[in-house]
């Protein structure tokens, strides 16, 4: 009788076991069957993504009709300094002969003469206003001494 009882619990065990796992009472991969949809699932909108993914490659993609330009995302910031200008101006204008950079300040306004000069060499500028009318010179030399004059940075 124990030869019958070591024999037969272990067969009945895994015959019970078995059964539900095929009913799909107790979940064992490979044997336990994929649980069936209900109908209504069957026929309805499906939130698995693999199958949202074909929809949405199959679907026909809509042609614009005018190219879209591409829009720029970085603004950019364009600011002017003179007084930048007026140096890099008045270093280069120190390299220029004399009769050379009264014809190019001819047509120039006195006072934008004279913050050009005021950041030059002073015998360039002296060299310079020597050779202009003395109209002319005079007028600049008066704008330079209110460029002197002018305190910035306090």
């Amino acid at each position: 009788m124990k030869k019958v009882i070591i024999i037969l619990l272990p067969i009945l065990i895994l015959g019970t076991v078995a059964g539900l796992a095929f009913t799909g009472i107790v979940n064992i991969p490979g044997i336990t069957p994929k649980a069936k949809k209900k109908a209504t699932q069957l026929y309805s909108e499906t939130n698995d993504p693999k199958v949202a993914e074909k929809k949405k490659s199959t679907e026909p993609k809509a042609i614009p009709s005018k190219p879209t330009p591409p829009t720029l995302t970085a603004k950019v910031v364009t600011e002017t300094k003179p007084e930048v200008g007026e140096k890099k101006l008045a270093k280069l204008w120190n390299e220029i002969e004399a009769p050379a950079l009264i014809a190019m300040v001819k047509d120039w306004k006195d006072e934008e003469v004279a913050k050009i000069f005021i950041k030059m060499d002073a015998s360039k500028v002296a060299e310079v206003l020597g050779s202009l009318e003395p109209k002319r010179a005079s007028a600049i030399s008066r704008a330079l001494q209110k460029q002197a004059s002018v305190v910035t940075g306090v």
